[in-house]
């Protein structure tokens, strides 16, 4: 009897069905190639039946005060759940959280939930420090190291990084060598400190250049205003800096840079105002220079892209 392969329709894999379309079950089934060739079904090899559900995926944004408690598993699942769907996939992290939103979804409640997990897994940690008193020192001076620690799964270092002084004011770290260290910048100085919190066990690499990367997540770009209210201001941002965009389509190309329209997130701007004043939506022009003339000065080119 002929059969045909057919993609499982829930994802990845296949399923035999005969030509009356009853999909076969029996242990011995035979898969016919287009060789013609017939091999029996072997267990765990490469053609043997791989039929399973893939589960359902949350979508980003959702509303923090519209999540129950049985709704999610840790703060980290509610972080990821709630974060702004990111526009750059090249990028590591596929959300970034405006300081608003990190608001919402920390409340002491649940970073005082979270906390006592980890002391149930290790009594000693905190140094038996009442949680509702370190949830609030958290809250006020390291929500952003936090949020990044608990995303990738050290948030029970939150206490060795609060005695180094790794508050959210010392953000963002600055990453070297191979092995990814990162350095703190000495308060009133340009000198550059190793953050030894991250160098001891349970630390590797890959947790350092994991914790470079989400940094910039907790801490997007705000757009803002020049004095008249009215001029976007202009500013020159770093490649690792996260850029508060939720959608971006291309619009003109010349021959130094790309100017595309991009959604800018309400919660990373200062233009409500003028937006309003105007009947807009959260819409700009980001401009990405390709090649700057010795002849053209900054001045001019942000004189350009205005015009646009």
């Amino acid at each position: 009897m002929d059969t045909a392969l057919t993609p499982h329709p829930h994802g990845p894999g296949i399923i035999v069905e005969h030509a009356s379309g009853q999909s076969q079950s029996d242990k011995d089934e035979i898969y016919r190639f287009d060789s013609g060739q017939e091999l029996p079904h072997v267990e765990g090899s490469f053609y043997a039946r791989t039929q399973f559900d893939v589960p359902v995926q949350g979508a980003f944004g959702q509303d923090p005060e519209g999540q129950l408690r049985s709704d999610y598993k840790d703060l980290d699942t509610l972080l990821r759940r709630c974060g702004i769907e990111y526009f750059d996939k090249r990028r590591t992290m596929k959300c970034f959280w405006p300081a608003s939103l990190l608001q919402r979804i920390m409340t002491k409640y649940r970073v005082v939930e979270e906390l006592e997990a980890y002391r149930n897994t290790e009594p000693g940690l905190f140094h038996g420090a009442a949680l509702g008193v370190l949830a609030d020192t958290i809250l006020r001076h390291y929500r952003k190291v936090f949020a990044v620690l608990v995303l990738i799964s050290k948030g029970r270092f939150i206490q060795v990084a609060m005695d180094e002084g790794l508050d959210d004011t010392r953000l963002p770290l600055e990453m070297y060598g191979t092995t990814c260290q990162l350095y703190k910048t000495q308060k009133g100085t340009s000198q550059l400190k190793l953050v030894e919190c991250f160098e001891g066990l349970g630390w590797d690499t890959c947790h350092r250049e994991c914790f470079s990367e989400y940094q910039y997540a907790v801490d997007p770009c705000v757009l803002t205003l020049e004095n008249d209210g009215r001029t976007p201001r202009h500013k020159d941002y770093h490649d690792k800096v996260v850029l508060p965009f939720t959608d971006e389509a291309e619009r003109q190309t010349g021959g130094y840079g790309i100017v595309t329209k991009v959604t800018v997130h309400e919660g990373c701007h200062e233009f409500h105002a003028l937006l309003k004043s105007v009947s807009s939506s959260s819409c700009a022009n980001r401009v990405r220079l390709l090649m700057l003339p010795a002849y053209q000065n900054r001045e001019q080119l942000r004189q350009e892209a205005i015009d646009k």
